[in-house]
């Protein structure tokens, strides 16, 4: 496959906008896109809804490459006598225009991954030409009016003694999406990605991290690096795994309830578990370093960016103590205040959560009216059998238990739900942690992955818990567990 075609004929990022923008803003928005250096492909479909296709020019965006310390792998050259035997090492340090040459990678294996220059992946184009358009303000102070200023001003309404003050504050994105101009704004694929999806679905080739890294960037790179090498490192634990079987089958004939060896297998689990946490940490560190992600190398603005103020944070300007300048500020009492109602949100949808995991045991029979091991007769009640759902799963009954068929559809259930429910979440989630006014990009994502990771986590594996330490019945864990890992399997 031939080189990534050059920057300024092929749309880099999409914009999809909604019916709210007129025809005058949009030539207005092309002008002033233009005017800083961004070449704009604009199409109209049947609908009459208008989208903006944007790169730039090459100059533009090493420049910006420059500006915003894109890191890259330079090689060292012209080094004086006595660094000689350093040159020709390769080494992380952000981009410069004047010495470009250095940072062209001349071992690339697969040519389609770069420009026809070999210097920058069609992630570092995405990341420079969003960094080129992310800052690009709605109004600069210099001018003296502007079209676009008052078209925006039809939908915003904003007092005209304080439009140009404030607009000049603004970027053109974020007004644009905060105010429902934008549909879609999203990067723009290449033919390249049809042939990353072929080799990963190839079972005979490596998975291939690198090649997705150089289309999608770090932070998705290091998704699949994890599954790499935790699908690989499931070997050690599968190969135990299999003797035991084996022992088991052709040795003992012991069940797993009986058999000796078991406690054994579990320790080896145990040790794997804890072996390879440890060696994935030393493998992301070498990662974080080959990709220019390590905290031992200084931030790019790039990465900074998530450490700015947000411009949706809201808050009442006032004088820094520290640097005497006039910021926002929002009291942090009151954001505590917030999560602690996000929290308490959060806990009512799991209770929900709970009752689904409720109805879906009673449906499999794995809840009891009685308790035969209790003594006295009022603990004989089980506090979770609901008569109306455990009545499905008797003999002869929709979801018979002991039907290998049937008994599998309240399982089924249960896992759509749980789908059904994460992706609920994840717009409330969102409103939430909106809710909570962040001041920086970096809070507002960690607030939003506690968030998803607390009631994710909660709701895929309370039933487990439940079943492990209130009904103490390892059995039932076991049986639920091949359950869910099929049924899941198959949903997948």
């Amino acid at each position: 496959m031939s080189a990534l075609p050059p920057i300024d004929t092929v749309p880099i990022l999409f914009i999809r906008f909604t019916t709210k923008i007129t025809e005058a803003l949009s030539k207005y928005l092309i002008d002033r896109l233009e005017e800083e250096g961004i070449i704009v492909f604009e199409e109209k479909d049947s609908d009459g809804v208008v989208s903006f296709g944007l790169t730039t020019k090459i100059y533009i965006f090493e420049h910006e490459a420059e500006r915003c310390k894109l890191f890259k792998y330079s090689t060292l050259k012209g080094v004086p006598d006595a660094l000689k035997h350093f040159e020709g090492s390769k080494f992380m340090r952000p981009f410069e225009v004047m010495n470009r040459h250095t940072f062209i990678n001349q071992e690339v294996d697969d040519h389609s991954v770069y420009d026809s220059e070999r210097l920058f992946t069609s992630a570092d184009r995405v990341k420079v030409t969003f960094s080129t358009i992310e800052g690009l303000p709605v109004f600069t102070p210099d001018e003296k009016s502007s079209n676009l200023v008052f078209e925006l001003n039809k939908t915003i309404q904003i007092p005209q003694e304080q439009m140009f003050e404030t607009y000049s504050n603004w970027t053109l994105i974020d007004t644009l999406q905060d105010n429902g101009f934008i549909q879609v704004f999203a990067p723009v694929h290449s033919e390249h990605i049809k042939k990353i999806c072929m080799t990963a679905l190839d079972p005979r080739s490596t998975f291939p991290v690198e090649e997705l890294r150089s289309y999608y960037g770090e932070k998705h790179a290091f998704y699949f690096a994890w599954l790499r090498f935790y699908t690989g490192a499931l070997f050690f634990p599968g190969i135990s795994g299999l003797l035991l079987y084996l022992i088991r089958t052709f040795y003992t004939h012991d069940s797993v309830d009986t058999c000796a060896l078991i406690p054994f297998h579990g320790l080896i689990t145990f040790i794997w578990a804890i072996a390879f946490i440890q060696f994935w940490i030393r493998h992301e560190h070498d990662l974080a370093y080959d990709w220019g992600t390590s905290k031992l190398l200084p931030l790019s603005d790039l990465e900074e960016s998530a450490f700015s103020i947000r411009h949706q944070f809201k808050g009442k300007m006032r004088r820094s103590k520290v640097t005497g300048t006039m910021k926002k500020y929002y009291p942090s009492n009151l954001r505590r205040l917030k999560y602690a109602w996000s929290a308490l949100i959060t806990l009512l949808l799991l209770t929900g959560a709970f009752f689904v995991m409720i109805a879906s045991l009673n449906m499999q029979g794995l809840i009891q009216h009685h308790n035969n091991d209790a003594e006295d007769e009022e603990d004989n009640e089980h506090p979770f059998f609901f008569p109306i759902f455990a009545s499905l799963s008797g003999e002869g009954a929709i979801f018979d238990a002991k039907s290998t068929f049937f008994s599998y559809f309240p399982v089924l259930g249960h896992v759509l739900l749980i789908a059904k429910m994460n992706s609920g979440y994840r717009k409330v989630a969102k409103k939430l942690t909106d809710w909570e006014n962040h001041e920086t990009q970096a809070a507002y994502e960690n607030s939003m992955v506690i968030k998803r990771f607390w009631f994710e986590a909660s709701d895929c594996y309370l039933v487990l818990f439940y079943l492990a330490f209130f009904e103490q019945d390892v059995v039932k864990v076991r049986s639920e567990l091949v359950s869910v890992f099929h049924v899941d399997t198959i949903r997948r």
